[in-house]
This record gives structure tokens, sequence and C-alpha cells, in this order.
């Protein structure tokens, strides 16, 4: 004979505790917000085609790896070319070194080193380089000496002209144009752009920076 005396059944049948409801509440998806969204968005498209430009690099907030940059001291104008003394071999790796007037005013606050169809630019590049924003690396900027640039992410086909601007206090570094007596500008002479094959470049001559006029 059981201790407890059984407990007879509910007239209506066992009823459930509301928490174990039969019903299947299907969870409504969460909204993504608008800034996290566009995150995603930009960060799916690095490396594909932009608007305005193709993003084989990206930005490169200074300092060598990655795209490359200014990761090397700069040295007095006339000591040596860099690219000469340093050749790169690896495929679509490029070595580049510019030449920085003795009238410059002082470091720059923003150098950007990109490849157009077209000078002079009118908008974003037409590939990208690297971008330079380290204090560090912009402090080897400096008047009358030769900074190395290296990238790995040079253009694989195509003509180009290599383009580095040296932007400050009130230039054109929103706009990708740089601004008369305030930026800095280098190219190759003679103003040819540069054929791109895949392999590797070296620009034995350094891109010359000049006041823009």
């Amino acid at each position: 004979m059981p201790l407890y005396p059984r407990r007879a059944p509910h007239p209506l049948g066992e009823r459930l505790p509301p928490c174990a409801s039969r019903r299947v509440v299907t969870p409504r998806p969460l909204a993504l917000p608008l800034a996290a969204l566009l995150a995603a968005l930009l960060a799916t498209g690095c490396g594909g085609e932009q608007e305005g430009g193709e993003q084989e690099g990206g930005e490169q907030e200074g300092g060598a790896g990655g795209a490359g940059g200014a990761g090397l001291p700069s040295y007095p104008a006339g000591v040596r070319n860099h690219c000469r003394s340093n050749p790169v071999s690896a495929p679509n790796a490029l070595c580049a070194s510019v030449l920085l007037p003795a009238d410059l005013p002082g470091a720059p606050v923003q150098v950007s080193f990109h490849f157009f169809a077209q000078l002079p630019p009118m908008g974003p590049p037409t590939r990208f380089g690297v971008e330079i924003k380290d204090a560090a690396a912009l402090a080897e900027f400096r008047a009358g000496y030769e900074v190395p640039i290296t990238l790995t992410n040079a253009p694989s086909s195509g003509d180009y002209h290599p383009y580095v601007v040296l932007y400050f206090e009130g230039g054109g570094a929103r706009t990708w144009i740089p601004v008369p007596g305030v930026d800095y500008v280098g190219q190759l002479a003679g103003g040819m752009p540069l054929t791109f094959t895949g392999d590797a470049v070296n620009l034995e001559e350094p891109l010359a920076a000049e006041r823009v006029e």
C-alpha cells in the first residue's frame, strides 16, 4: 500500500504550468544598428573595387609591414639612392623613394602614395597604394632628405602614374586633391605613366616632391 494516497486526476485533464506551454515562439530578428551594418559592408568591401578606384592594398597607419610604407629611416639627399642599393624582387612589389625639398615646412600630417590613370588627380586614386599617418613615420619626412617607400601591393597590370602627396594642415587630404601653396607632390620625371606587369618594380630615381603651385 502506498505511503501517500494518489491524487485524483483533474476533471479537465492534466494542466501544464505556464513555463511548459507547448506554443512555439519564434524569436524576431534583431534589428542591426545602422553603424554596424555600414561597418560590415565596408569590411567585406576591402580588397575589391571601390567607387572611384580599385583597392589592392589599403590604408596603412604608417610603418612597414602589410602594404608597406615609410618603415625605413630617411637619409640626407645625395648619400645614396635607396632602390638602387635595396631593390625588391617579389611579384607586385615596388620600391620608391621621395626626395624632399629644402623648403619643406616640417613634417606633413599625412602622406599618400597611390596610382592614377591620369594626372593631375581629380578625385580618389585609380589604384590604392599606401596611406601613412603614423607620427613616427611622418617624422622621417624632413627637409632635404630622401625617404624610402616600399609596397607589396603594386598594380599587377596596366599603365599608371605613381604619385606621392604630402598633405599639410589646411591641405587637401579629405578630397584627394592637393591644395596649391600648401601641399607637396612628387611624380615620375617627364610625366609619363609606368607600365605594370606583375613583376617587381624599382624606381631608381626618387620622386622629387615640389610645392603645388
